[in-house]
């Protein structure tokens, strides 16, 4: 890329925070409220501090690979076996962000418009995958202004409750909260669904303007903010909400009780607001489900190039849109399955998502200690890949575990999935 188009240091701050923040955090909010209680928005602290030597690391390994990715890693750091486990892992778990993300955004959708209530939501989960699926296939993409308009959309909710929650803020709930430190394991494969996206915003740095000061700097700046403004949404909201935040049935109900708490039962702006951000995250989400199938059907076709599944050649062929046809398929039978085994239910399809990241992120902090061992010369502490490698070691446990305690189907079935590739890469390997 020539200097000219070379990314500032705050357009690529930007750029990694419109990546990076989503609508994990506003699903999160509940959910974190009755694991953790008060303690929900220290949650977010612990993945940030856990999963910034992951971010130091990732980053470097794009440095050492620029051209590569998670199969790059491992493949050429460690071993082709282990570079497949990392891209397949990558590849099934992203697909459950895209699931519950559709279920998301269909849920907020139904309380919108009384019709579409009527009609089961598996109905249209099936629905929007299919019309995902076509456009795939024609190789659509969102253009630059439709992102603009989602990621306005976005920020909105979060900013606009943030500023008014300041007015709203009651310390005193949080005083007289109860506090279980031990709860803060339970919540951290749900807080880092909502960071996952910051290895997207790593492979910025090749092209930001002074790339060897800014790269760092974008990813740990935007990272950071990121992180800041999850902490003061989940506080602002407990402080508000207090105790009755984990009673709310579930994520659509936030808004409406915080809002009543801000303007009482009789406002004549209750519905057009609440609608207003219900019609937000509902975009958010259908776009961040829409981002992951598009970019993520291009795993797979690492995999088939590198003839670790059978009949890669034919799976990895392009239509006349030059999109990997058959990949997209793969990809939608896949969230299918995420989805009918979880029966849409928040906390297994996001952990499973964290699973398989986590494994992925694992096995690239080994990449990048064992790249460290063999070329000393390699610019970057040793402490910051073992740092990362411990870090993983314990998400990855987390998310082990959570799963065994309220979604051992996805668990079983996100294993059946691993099994299955394991048996294509040995297959072809004979």
């Amino acid at each position: 890329m020539s200097q000219h188009y070379k990314l500032s240091l705050l357009t690529a701050i930007l750029i990694n925070l419109n990546i990076m923040i989503g609508v994990g955090v506003f699903i999160n909010t509940i959910a974190l409220s009755k694991i953790a209680g008060a303690l929900g928005s220290c949650a977010y602290v612990a993945i940030g501090i856990l999963m910034m030597p992951l971010i130091l690391s990732i980053s470097k390994l794009l440095e050492l690979h620029p051209a590569g990715g998670f199969y790059t890693f491992a493949a050429q750091e460690l071993t082709p076996f282990l570079g497949f486990i990392s891209t397949w892992s990558y590849f099934i778990g992203k697909l459950s962000s895209t699931a519950i993300m559709t279920h998301v955004s269909i849920l907020f959708i139904q309380e919108l418009l009384p019709i579409a209530a009527t009609v089961n939501p598996f109905v249209l989960d099936m629905g929007v995958l299919s019309l995902f699926t076509m456009l795939n296939m024609q190789n659509m993409k969102t253009g630059g202004a439709l992102q603009i308009v989602f990621t306005t959309f976005k920020l909105f909710p979060l900013i606009f409750l943030i500023i008014t929650g300041i007015f709203l803020f009651n310390p005193q709930t949080l005083l007289h909260a109860t506090y279980n430190i031990g709860s803060i394991a339970q919540t951290l494969p749900l807080v880092l669904f909502s960071v996952l996206g910051f290895e997207a915003a790593c492979s910025l740095s090749s092209s930001i303007e002074n790339a060897s000061k800014n790269a760092s700097r974008a990813v740990v700046i935007s990272y950071s903010a990121a992180i800041t403004l999850y902490v003061l949404y989940q506080t602002i909201v407990y402080s508000v909400l207090g105790s009755d935040l984990a009673q709310l049935t579930d994520y659509r109900a936030v808004f409406p009780t915080f809002l009543t708490k801000l303007f009482g039962n009789d406002s004549a702006y209750m519905p057009y607001l609440i609608g207003i951000f219900h019609c937000a995250l509902a975009s958010s989400a259908l776009s961040a489900a829409y981002s992951i199938m598009f970019s993520n059907v291009w795993n797979l076709v690492t995999l088939a190039h590198h003839n670790h599944i059978p009949g890669g050649t034919w799976i990895a062929r392009l239509n006349r849109n030059h999109i990997p046809w058959v990949c997209v398929l793969v990809e939608t039978l896949i969230a299918l399955i995420h989805l009918s085994v979880t029966r849409g239910n928040q906390v297994p399809l996001q952990v499973t998502s964290a699973l398989g990241c986590s494994i992925t992120y694992l096995l690239s902090s080994v990449s990048l200690l064992v790249a460290k061992i063999n070329r000393p010369a390699v610019t970057i502490h040793w402490l910051v890949p073992l740092l990362a490698l411990g870090s993983c070691s314990l998400l990855l446990s987390s998310c082990v575990y959570t799963l065994y305690c309220v979604g051992v189907k996805a668990l079983t079935s996100f294993a059946s999935l691993l099994t299955v590739g394991i048996g294509m890469y040995w297959y072809t390997r004979r």
